[in-house]
């Protein structure tokens, strides 16, 4: 049996990528990557944030509607890890966000999950530990564990191991993007200043200097461990500037498309498929099966009187708005509701014509049979949730 190993990088935009066709000089490895296997050029995560895109990579779930969704995770369901451990695979986990840790159900099938943050002995409670993360993430330079640490870590518990599935989860291409100097002119303190005053240019220059550091972290990832079947992919893009907005506070394709690349033995190298697929269907695609999802739902939660925050996850049900999208290749129809499904806003997005999402068509003649198909496909998929 092949070993594998699942790259997941927070944050990371597949038009920052030169196999994408970026002129940055970003990811020379990650590019030999996709020259050697298959691009998919219309990859869409199923929603706008850790929280909502997770449990579709690793447990095939459409993804949370609902805050008690989002508190439980994947605690309930059979996850990818499982499955590989049930074929007789050596299972390492490892990852620093707080969405991912443990608790959540994320170590699951792993036999060795390592968060560095929360073990699993150690029982806190959801609310004070989401409460406290966007503290600690103001206060001290890096609030996450660095590529480096993750890196060396994967190899220490995978090398020698046979055959071995990997999961690591890289956080460096997440706000507030502090690459090692190396890789970077710009100062801490100087780049915290410019975040705050959402200065395009450099913020864009900083993101692309994480997006170097990573990528060579995984080059040395793969050197040490050798052969397997590698998959790269992000949980979600990330605004930079776009729509008026940084960060990941929206359902628009900055956000919601994301690189995936599959290479390995028995891939075809220098394949690139244009099929729109989610990453609900990544355990498939694993396995080689291409699923075409002409629709895809993706969602997000939010707080309307909290900002860009996570204070939904303190409030109950009726406090909380919504975002829901529906796309296609060729269409996207997104919603924003209250808790009880009353409409707040729609938009409708002809992306043929507009991939940028500039001209709102809800409403329009042109778009009123999507529009139909789009609110049907959102209502079953209300049902089913």
């Amino acid at each position: 049996m092949k070993n594998v190993i699942l790259i997941t990088v927070d944050c990371l935009r597949p038009d920052h990528l030169g196999c994408y066709g970026y002129k940055g000089n970003t990811s020379p490895n990650i590019d030999k990557l996709a020259t050697k296997g298959i691009r998919y050029t219309q990859a869409i995560s199923n929603g706008g944030q850790t929280p909502f895109s997770f449990p579709s990579i690793m447990a095939s779930l459409l993804p949370p509607i609902k805050v008690e969704e989002v508190k439980y995770g994947i605690s309930f369901f059979p996850t990818l890890a499982e499955s590989f451990w049930n074929r007789g695979y050596y299972t390492v986990g490892i990852r620093d966000n707080p969405f991912l840790y443990d608790f959540f159900g994320y170590g699951r099938g792993f036999v060795v999950s390592q968060d560095f943050k929360m073990k699993s002995s150690i029982k806190i409670p959801t609310k004070i530990r989401t409460l406290l993360n966007p503290i600690v993430e103001y206060i001290r330079p890096k609030p996450y564990a660095d590529a480096t640490k993750l890196t060396s870590e994967a190899i220490r518990l995978c090398k020698g191991k046979n055959p071995f599935f990997l999961w690591i989860h890289y956080m460096d291409c997440h706000v507030p993007y502090l690459p090692p100097k190396k890789y970077c002119s710009i100062s801490v303190k100087d780049a915290m200043k410019l975040y705050k005053l959402q200065r395009k240019e450099p913020i864009a220059y900083l993101y692309d200097s994480c997006i170097k550091y990573v990528d060579n972290e995984i080059s040395r990832l793969l050197s040490e461990l050798g052969d397997a079947q590698v998959i790269v992919t992000a949980d979600h893009g990330e605004a930079l500037g776009e729509h008026r907005q940084f960060s990941h506070w929206s359902l628009y394709d900055e956000v919601l498309r994301v690189p995936l690349i599959i290479s390995g033995a028995g891939i075809k190298s220098g394949e690139v498929i244009n099929t729109q697929v989610e990453l609900r269907n990544l355990n498939y695609l694993i396995d080689g099966q291409l699923r075409d999802n002409n629709g895809v739902i993706s969602t997000m939660l939010y707080s309307p009187d909290g900002g860009e925050s996570l204070e939904y996850l303190f409030k109950p049900d009726s406090k909380v708005q919504r975002l829901i999208s529906y796309r296609t290749p060729e269409w996207k129809y997104i919603v924003k509701e209250d808790a009880g499904g009353k409409v707040i806003s729609e938009e409708t997005y002809l992306l043929a014509d507009d991939p940028s999402e500039l001209v709102n068509f809800h409403g329009e003649d042109e778009s009123s049979i999507f529009e139909e198909t789009a609110k049907a496909k959102i209502q079953k998929f209300k049902v089913l949730k």
